[in-house]
């Protein structure tokens, strides 16, 4: 993983997509929805569940709702970088080693 981009003291985790819909798609977590953060006219059109571990556990799962960027194709399963601190940071794709294609 890139430590200077996507770095855990930046609030980047690796994350797996559950769900992708749009801004009124009813998706349901129990963390964060960043859609009603982003305000009423948001940059981005898309956005996706993702679940990512919490405290380092592959037992403790958090779930947030992120942005996807408009020009990046993401579906169930695919993995991820989520920002859990910036709700305005859209989500990255990775591979299973961690690294951005």
């Amino acid at each position: 993983m890139d430590t200077d981009t996507y770095g855990r003291k930046e609030g980047w985790r690796r994350a797996r997509v559950v769900e992708v819909g749009g801004i009124e798609s009813p998706m349901k977590t129990l963390q964060t929805d960043c859609r009603s953060e982003l305000g009423p006219n948001p940059p981005y059109t898309r956005f996706a569940v993702v679940s990512y571990n919490v405290r380092g556990s592959p037992r403790n799962k958090a779930r947030r709702i992120s942005a996807i960027p408009n020009d990046l194709d993401l579906q169930a399963d695919d993995l991820v970088f989520v920002n859990i601190q910036n709700c305005f940071a859209p989500l990255r794709k990775r591979d299973a080693l961690g690294n951005t294609p």
